[in-house]
């Protein structure tokens, strides 16, 4: 994510929100500190920037940053003294105390710019329990014109007293017309199947379109449909994904099994990349789908709290459940 300045807001599903948002703004009540909360790939760490932005520009216009002012060429340099993100540093990283104590350094100061300072901190999840305590305390008296905007994918997972004292704006997936629509603004024709894979987020979508990752997730389907035909060793199996991350592999075995179960309970209708897997599992009845989908979601559970486990035999579990119960 860049500091260039972003578009206002940055995506047209964001509109209402941002009406809202900026209607704090000129009515003189907005909060030192905002959560938004919901899933990856829907561009919550786009509106957050915005967000921050939108307080760094000196002479906003219409609900718009100008993009002119000392505050705007500070931002598009970005080099801008009053805007802090704070982010793990790396994959699968936590956020660390000393980088919480960094924070209390810039909220003491007066902003260089004579407006507003800005920290941008996602996602608040990752943060350890002596970093998220540290960050209570600035919370709880920011000094000056201080906003914080915190970003969460799993809010259930912040600490509740860091929760109660920010403003939560929830966001929700565009509607499916909004997301193919703009899929195909960003070259992504027919990207219904990749944006159900993705869960209806459409800049997920659009990565694990451009990255190959989509077309990953319908190989690995394929190679469960052999796994339950017989046709390939559960070993051969775990052979062949046992350099992925563990989530690459167990992601797409959950999200078919709760999709056919939906189907098969719901009638809705399955994406075409599924009917293989459907035809394979025919004769799994109902209990023995859901028995899978408990044991995919207690993998899922284990990984989340030791996500420095053995990958390899992590995936030779997962296939291994996987051959057990829909082999029987």
């Amino acid at each position: 994510m860049t500091n260039a300045i972003q578009p206002m807001p940055p995506f047209e599903w964001q509109q209402n929100l941002w009406e809202d948002y900026c209607g704090r703004i000129s009515d003189d009540k907005l909060p030192h500190a905002f959560l938004l909360a919901g899933q990856k790939g829907i561009g919550m760490e786009e509106l957050s920037l915005a967000m921050g932005q939108f307080l760094l520009c000196l002479s906003p216009l219409n609900e718009v940053a100008c993009g002119r002012c000392r505050g705007c060429q500070l931002l598009h340099a970005e080099t801008h003294p009053d805007l802090v993100r704070v982010e793990p540093e790396g994959a699968g990283k936590q956020i660390k105390i000393d980088q919480i104590r960094s924070i209390a350094k810039f909220v003491d100061q007066t902003a260089q710019q004579g407006g507003y300072k800005v920290i941008v901190l996602g996602p608040a999840e990752a943060m350890n329990v002596n970093a998220a305590n540290a960050l209570l305390k600035n919370l709880e008296e920011p000094a000056g014109r201080t906003v914080f905007i915190l970003i969460s994918h799993q809010a259930s997972q912040v600490l509740p007293t860091i929760r109660s004292r920010c403003a939560t704006l929830t966001l929700y997936p565009p509607e499916e017309d909004k997301s193919l629509a703009w899929l195909s603004t960003a070259g992504v024709e027919e990207g219904g199947a990749v944006l159900f894979e993705a869960r209806g987020a459409p800049l997920l979508a659009k990565r694990w379109h451009d990255e190959g990752i989509f077309q990953e997730r319908l190989n690995i389907l394929q190679d469960l449909v052999t796994v339950a035909a017989r046709n390939l060793e559960p070993m051969a199996f775990a052979k062949k994904w046992a350099k992925h991350e563990p989530m690459q592999v167990l992601e797409p075995m959950l999200i078919c099994i709760e999709s056919i179960l939906v189907n098969d309970l719901g009638g809705k209708e399955l994406p075409e990349h599924y009917l293989g897997i459907k035809s394979a599992l025919a004769h799994c009845k109902e209990p023995m789908l859901f028995r899978l989908r408990d044991r995919l979601c207690e993998r899922k559970a284990q990984f989340r709290v030791s996500p420095n486990l053995n990958a390899p035999l992590f995936i030779e579990e997962l296939i291994l459940d996987w051959s057990a119960i829909v082999s029987a």
